[in-house]
């Protein structure tokens, strides 16, 4: 967000984001300096466009001493900047938790370029192997099309907590517990658009004293989870 004036103990630049020819700063939550390219910026991102736009109705100041603050790490806001200062698609190499974050900036600013590009990488991960997380992530942002990648890359024991239960098809009021409080971490229009998946195929079925959850419906339909996944039919 653009600045607070808060302080940073001293001034440390990034160690290759820090060209005199650039005149955008920026301040990463860990309080490292970038200097970015002003064109590249604004051309990726709605946010930059905006604020860095002096004719327009929002703007800043922007210098060292009014760097615009990013709520990131100084190794996501280097990431970022990586993928939109290069012209095409451009992968880079990132760990699961710093990919999200920055899908985080690019969703923060309006950059679709950041967006695409982190979420084919996430999609493509074979990490994480906790796929929920990614369900959950994608839910939080409302992106319908990662979460369809996450969908994609369940395997049937995610759904549940216990392993074993996969060995006995059969699944406990533990696993329930765990399907439930997972499910229970997306937006409602996801959740009932999960739901529907799972019911209208009769893969969940509740008995009296029996959980029985399969997630045979995710492993035998990749091939068109679009059109079985679709919470903009229950209000994005």
């Amino acid at each position: 967000m653009p600045s607070k004036k808060r302080k940073a103990p001293s001034v440390i630049y990034h160690e290759f984001y820090n060209s005199p020819d650039d005149t955008v700063y920026i301040r990463s939550k860990d309080d490292i300096y970038f200097k970015a390219n002003k064109s590249k910026l604004t051309r990726a991102s709605t946010f930059f466009n905006d604020i860095l736009d002096t004719s327009g109705p929002i703007s800043c100041d922007n210098d060292e001493d009014h760097p615009i603050e990013l709520d990131f790490t100084e190794k996501a806001i280097t990431a970022y900047l990586d993928i939109v200062s290069i012209s095409g698609s451009h992968w880079i190499n990132l760990d699961y938790p710093t990919c999200k974050e920055v899908y985080a900036i690019g969703h923060f600013t309006m950059s679709n370029k950041a967006m695409e590009t982190t979420r084919t990488m996430l999609g493509s991960m074979i990490i994480p192997l906790d796929s929920w997380d990614l369900l959950i992530f994608a839910s939080d942002h409302n992106d319908i099309n990662l979460g369809r990648s996450a969908l994609i890359s369940f395997g049937e024991h995610e759904l549940c907590n216990d392993r074993k239960a996969l060995c006995q098809k059969r699944y406990t009021k533990e696993d329930l517990t765990f399907f439930r409080n997972n499910i229970e971490k997306l937006r409602p229009s996801w959740q009932l658009a999960l739901f529907h998946c799972l019911l209208d195929n009769g893969q969940v079925t509740l008995g009296l004293g029996t959980y029985d959850l399969q997630a045979g419906f995710l492993l035998r339909h990749r091939e068109n989870v679009e059109d079985h996944f679709n919470p903009e039919k229950y209000g994005g």
